[in-house]
């Protein structure tokens, strides 16, 4: 696991920077496989998947540029087994995760960590699980949807 997770770092900071955000094409590609995963399973997508999201509202695009990368930098932090990660078009922050008994905890690690960031104090910042749509035919507008 650890050697995986460290090539996939590996990967992603050549790839895509240090801050290891995917285009929002590849995270939905991912979706895609882990949906087909489940049903292969006989399992509905939104029974093992999730999607922890993420937006910061603010009046200033050259501020809001910094706060979502300092969102980003917690993000990366507290969901470090490799998860998918990326930014959305309209700003919001997905990361596909498996859901589990540590999915609560993390999310609420990952929202403490970003409300207690003296740079984010003056900043609207939402945190949320986004639960996946049950049937895998809707997942995709479903992510489309999120990301508009």
């Amino acid at each position: 696991m650890d050697l995986a997770a460290g090539w996939a770092d590996g990967v992603l900071r050549s790839e895509y920077g240090a801050e290891q955000v995917v285009p929002l094409a590849l995270l939905r590609l991912r979706l895609e496989q882990q949906v087909a995963q489940s049903a292969r399973l006989g399992r509905r997508p939104g029974d093992d998947l999730a999607l922890v999201a993420a937006t910061v509202s603010t009046s200033d695009a050259a501020s809001g540029a910094e706060q979502r990368r300092r969102v980003l930098q917690h993000a990366r932090s507290v969901f470090a087994s490799g998860e998918s990660m990326a930014m959305a078009p309209n700003g919001t922050l997905l990361v596909l995760v498996t859901r589990g008994p540590s999915l609560h905890t993390r999310t609420l690690a990952f929202e403490q960590a970003v409300r207690s960031d003296d740079r984010l104090h003056n900043t609207t910042i939402r945190v949320w699980v986004e639960p996946l749509a049950m049937a895998a035919e809707h997942v995709d507008s479903h992510l489309l949807g999120l990301a508009s």
